[in-house]
Parts: C-alpha cells; sequence; structure tokens
C-alpha cells in the first residue's frame, strides 16, 4: 500500500454529538444551552406557524445549534 493512498483517507470522524454550533445535539443538551425546559422544546417543535428545525437520526431527534438559534432570531423578528 502506498502512502498517498494513506493519506487520503482520514483519521479521525467528526464528533456526533457536538456543542460548539457545528454538529448535532440532543434536546437534553438544546434544554441547557437555551436554560429551557424539555417539555417548551416540544412545543416548540410542534408549534404549527413557526415549528422549531429539527433532524430525525432514526427514531432520535438532534439539533443544529446554529439553526435553532437563527430560527429564534427570525421568530423574535417576526414577533416585534
Amino acid at each position: 500500500m502506498s502512502s498517498d493512498t494513506q493519506a487520503d483517507t482520514p483519521t479521525q470522524k467528526e464528533p456526533k454529538n457536538s456543542t460548539d454550533g457545528e454538529g448535532f445535539i440532543t434536546i437534553s443538551e438544546l434544554c441547557k444551552k437555551l436554560k429551557v425546559s424539555r417539555s417548551l422544546v416540544y412545543t416548540l417543535i410542534n408549534d404549527k406557524e413557526n415549528p422549531l428545525p429539527k433532524h430525525k437520526l432514526g427514531r432520535a431527534l438532534r439539533f443544529r445549534y446554529s439553526e435553532i438559534t437563527e430560527h429564534l432570531k427570525k421568530v423574535e423578528d417576526l414577533k416585534s
């Protein structure tokens, strides 16, 4: 095997649950970051007019913190 082939393969995978805004976070991590209850997050997810952006990974719900903050800013602007 040549060294060129080995250099092309990544050595580390991106973490699945990253709180830096780039990766997916769990509902528990989202609650901690926003300092809100789990039930409020579910209420926001099920909102008819402006549902919270979410991603289904199998049966699990995951969120991108950057999408959440952008969404909340838009909703706040709509209300003012």
